[in-house]
């Protein structure tokens, strides 16, 4: 933390939280700088802008080199153009060739951000709503953790947990595959043949 003094002059509109429009206004204030994860950087934003007095604070974002741990299990995205959840449910439905897709929350909340986490992901909705997701993709969704998703304001969609694992599965082969020829290790990756969703719908 830094301690100067900010100046600053409010303009016909605004509703200064000190001082009159028009004026050039000085006024005593701290600067506080903290490290945060990617992950939770909408999540602290959102929350400093909820907590500041100020109409219109002033903050800085800047990236730093630290590598960070680059695999998770999860990933949190931007959806490339923001639009309803029934949509976005439509479109996952699609792509993951479900017969049926099981879903909780408001559909009609606009889509900006997605969380997803292949097979039996539920526990983990809340930490998809403090990463700003307001869609969440997982498997094994059960009565109680529907509850939660709407406790929580957050679309969770039950892609299966077959569904959701199998479209990474030939990726990661492929991927441990380059790994094993750089590295010249002797060993051969195989996909289960027999892999298949248990679950039926009628």
């Amino acid at each position: 933390t830094a301690k100067g003094e900010g100046r600053f002059k409010a303009h016909e509109g605004t509703h200064p939280f000190i001082g009159e429009i028009g004026q050039v206004e000085k006024t005593a204030e701290e600067r506080i700088e903290t490290i945060v994860p990617e992950s939770k950087l909408h999540q602290t934003v959102q929350a400093m802008l909820a907590a500041h007095p100020y109409e219109e604070p002033a903050y800085d974002l800047y990236p730093l080199k630290n590598a960070g741990h680059p695999f998770m299990m999860g990933r949190v995205g931007t959806w490339p153009t923001p639009e309803p959840a029934m949509d976005v449910l439509k479109k996952i439905k699609g792509l993951l060739h479900r017969d049926a897709l099981s879903y909780a929350g408001d559909t009609d909340v606009i889509v900006r951000r997605v969380a997803l986490l292949g097979g039996g992901g539920a526990g983990f909705i809340k930490l998809a709503k403090d990463a700003g997701a307001q869609l969440y993709l997982t498997g094994d969704v059960k009565y109680h953790d529907a509850q939660e998703a709407i406790r929580q304001g957050i679309v969770v969609a039950d892609g299966g947990h077959f569904g959701t694992e199998s479209p990474v599965v030939a990726d990661l082969c492929r991927r441990l595959e380059r790994a094993a020829e750089e590295q010249q290790w002797h060993i051969t990756c195989e996909t289960d043949p027999t892999s298949k969703d248990m679950l039926h719908y009628m």
